[in-house]
C-alpha cells in the first residue's frame, strides 16, 4: 500500500522576534514564516510521515 501524504492547509501566521539593530539602542524586528501548521508539517516529517505546507493562499 502506498504510503499518504498529508498536506497542511492552515492558517498564516509568522514567527516573529527581535534582534539588535544596526542603530545603537534599537531593536529590529525579524518575521519568518511559521507558527503552528509550519510545525506540525515539520513534526509529521520527522515522525517519517510525509507532509508539506500549502502557503498559497
Amino acid at each position: 500500500m502506498a504510503q499518504r501524504e498529508i498536506t497542511d492547509l492552515g492558517e498564516c501566521v509568522a514567527d516573529a522576534s527581535t534582534e539588535p539593530a544596526s542603530t545603537r539602542n534599537a531593536l529590529a524586528l525579524r518575521v519568518l514564516p511559521g507558527g503552528g501548521p509550519a510545525d506540525t508539517a515539520v513534526a509529521l516529517t520527522r515522525l517519517g510521515t510525509p507532509a508539506r505546507l500549502d502557503s498559497a493562499n
